[in-house]
């Protein structure tokens, strides 16, 4: 951006660098846009703590800007922590034909500044913004 001339190009240099961003999400997902699924997932914490398993239907969503995953946990059994905390860092561990992933960035979109018991009405919404094959 150094190297921009006017509010313009770093602009358009933002955008280009977003849309670069979505692209390489969009090649990198198991799952084309649009595309559904039904698992059961772990909900972690980075350092490993288990927060439960959940059951879990979601989609890979594109909203025009962004792509993310998007969809309902059904139900938990708790693990090690016994509550969610909307400001806390979560992952999410899941098989899907075989493979194992990590969904990345996750969050709850309808508490995201709330603490969440684990005890909820369900289902209740869950976000995820990036994925990778798990080691």
């Amino acid at each position: 951006m150094e190297d921009c001339d006017s509010i313009d190009e770093v602009v358009e240099t933002i955008q280009a660098e977003e849309e670069q961003l979505k692209q390489d999400k969009t090649d990198r997902s198991p799952l084309a846009v649009g595309e559904a699924f039904e698992t059961e997932a772990t909900l972690q914490t980075p350092d490993g703590r288990t927060v439960g398993t959940v059951e879990l239907k979601a989609e890979f969503c594109d909203d025009g800007r962004y792509v993310y995953y998007e969809g309902e946990i059904h139900s938990i059994e708790h693990g090690d922590q016994a509550k969610i905390q909307g400001t806390d860092d979560y992952e999410l561990s899941f098989e899907l034909d075989g493979i194992g992933y990590v969904g990345l960035d996750v969050s709850f979109p309808e508490n995201s500044a709330f603490e969440l018991v684990v005890d909820p009405t369900y289902p209740f919404k869950i976000r995820w913004y990036d994925i990778q094959e798990s080691d």
